[in-house]
């Protein structure tokens, strides 16, 4: 199950529901390609690229990693009601 935040630009902005164990992040993609995607990391204050597998141009990644830092608390709220509401979709 990959629960969706939203999209971006022509991107889907998602996270795998199997990665319970690792920080908060989100997984950026064009749509039906969820296994080449790239991640950026989050916390309340940022947002880090961790890896750009999708290969999402460099001037699409700026622009995704600016609505991602303008939205973070709001994706932050999403991750935790899904993982901590036993894996629900919050939407």
């Amino acid at each position: 199950m990959s629960p969706k935040y939203g999209r971006f630009l022509q991107y889907g902005i998602f996270f795998f529901s199997n990665e319970v164990d690792e920080p908060p992040h989100v997984h950026v993609s064009l749509p039906g390609t969820p296994n080449s995607s790239s991640k950026f990391w989050l916390d309340a204050t940022s947002v880090r690229l961790a890896h750009n597998d999708a290969r999402i141009p460099s001037h699409d990644l700026t622009r995704i990693e600016r609505y991602l830092n303008e939205n973070v608390a709001d994706i932050l709220e999403f991750w935790e009601a899904f993982f901590k509401g036993g894996g629900n979709d919050p939407r």
